[in-house]
């Protein structure tokens, strides 16, 4: 992704000025979202491990709870407050509303980034690593995929919108395999012998 927005800076390095002030944000932001994650794995394999199903739902509803209310806010605050969030990193920079621009693009999707965090750390927990990895190679194909195929026509807002379309499918995936396993569909349940 980085080499494409490299591509749209020959004329000018705000682009990728703009990039790295709005990643930086954003890494802040994921950080909730990774401890999340981590906590929802922790907490599933100890009550999963201790026989506890009936713990490992409801905490896996409050973690949903928890992880998508803090994505919606994370996704109001991007939203209307771009322009504050970039300026310690671009201050007086013409590279500001490109900056601006892509947080504003990306911030009303945020929470699918939160969603794609509980059930990651649903599949961990669970011992279901293949999902996540699947799932990640996925986004990322989409998202470089998709960042190499738009940043022609839209430079640095098609980083994210290629982002957004990673973080739907990553969750339509996550979605589909979760309830293929709650309705013993895939995996198959072990028999014991």
């Amino acid at each position: 992704i980085q080499s494409a927005v490299n591509g749209i800076s020959a004329v000018s390095s705000a682009p990728i000025s703009a990039f790295a002030a709005a990643t930086r944000v954003e890494n802040f932001i994921q950080a909730f979202g990774i401890s999340g994650c981590e906590a929802t794995a922790i907490f599933i394999a100890q009550n999963r491990g201790a026989g506890e199903e009936k713990r490992v739902l409801s905490g896996f509803a409050r973690a949903a709870v928890m992880l998508i209310g803090a994505g919606l806010a994370f996704s109001v605050l991007i939203r209307l407050a771009a322009r504050p969030l970039v300026l310690p990193f671009l201050s007086g920079s013409d590279a500001v509303p490109y900056a601006v621009s892509y947080l504003r693009l990306i911030g009303p999707f945020y929470f699918l980034s939160f969603t794609g965090h509980l059930f990651v750390g649903w599949f961990r927990g669970t011992g279901r690593m293949n999902i996540t990895f699947y799932g990640t190679t996925l986004q990322i194909i989409i998202r470089v995929a998709g960042a190499y195929l738009l940043i022609g026509a839209m430079g640095l807002d098609a980083v994210a919108l290629a982002t957004i379309l990673g973080w739907v499918a990553i969750v339509l995936f996550q979605i589909t395999m979760f309830l293929l396993e709650r309705r013993g569909i895939w995996p198959k349940p072990q028999s014991s012998l």
